[in-house]
């Protein structure tokens, strides 16, 4: 199996978010469009570092306690038109789910963090290199294209 999880340091896990956090996913150059809130990722790149500091404070009482807000959990379902494909058609729309950008903020704080301790703990096995930042579709190829 990819996962190694049979010892779990949970330290690093469990500690609270910090606002450097933060600030690393909203460095990324997201263009995603904002869910059912009216908040906007641009909002949330340009608030200053008092409301920062709130965020983050704010969502660390939240996991604490093991809560998410009910408008969290809500999305706009978008139906996209398929390419080349007949609007008449139900089955020629694909659905987008639009959730609340904080959400996805946090998610991807998360994300991060998972990603960091399993790459830090070798907690994946080597050949596994789906959804990682070393290695991928790529790496899969050459090992392949070689043993052939």
């Amino acid at each position: 199996p990819p996962f190694n999880l049979l010892v779990v340091d949970n330290a690093f896990l469990d500690r609270q978010f910090h606002i450097s956090e933060l600030d690393c996913v909203l460095k990324l150059d997201k263009k995603s469009s904002a869910g059912p809130d009216p908040i906007h990722y641009s909002h949330l790149k340009h608030l200053p570092d008092g409301f920062k500091r709130f965020f983050i404070y704010f969502l660390n009482y939240l996991l604490d306690g093991g809560n998410v807000p009910d408008h969290w959990k809500v999305a706009h379902i978008v139906p996209i038109l398929k390419p080349g494909k007949d609007p008449s058609s139900a089955r020629s729309f694909r659905p987008i789910a639009l959730t609340p950008c904080i959400l996805k903020v946090t998610e991807h704080m998360i994300k991060n963090r998972l990603e960091w301790w399993l790459e830090r703990k070798n907690k994946l096995s080597h050949p596994y290199m789906g959804f990682r930042k070393v290695g991928g579709t790529h790496s899969c190829l050459l090992k392949l294209t070689s043993q052939l």
